[in-house]
């Protein structure tokens, strides 16, 4: 599946050199944080910058 904005979410992620734990179909999943708030900086970045969703979830 190569669509505008799984391009543009590959890019965005290779440009901040975000760390990829797992890739998916239809999502990627970064990390892991320790800290929240670094997670939060995270996805607030990609929304701002790249206009990428994102969202939080705590891992195991």
């Amino acid at each position: 599946m190569n669509t505008p904005s799984r391009n543009r979410a590959t890019k965005a992620i290779k440009n901040m050199q975000l760390s990829v734990a797992r890739r998916e179909n239809n999502f990627v999943v970064i990390g892991p944080y320790k800290n929240g708030k670094d997670a939060v900086r995270v996805v607030r970045d990609l929304n701002d910058s790249y206009s990428i969703r994102g969202w939080i979830m705590k891992g195991n």
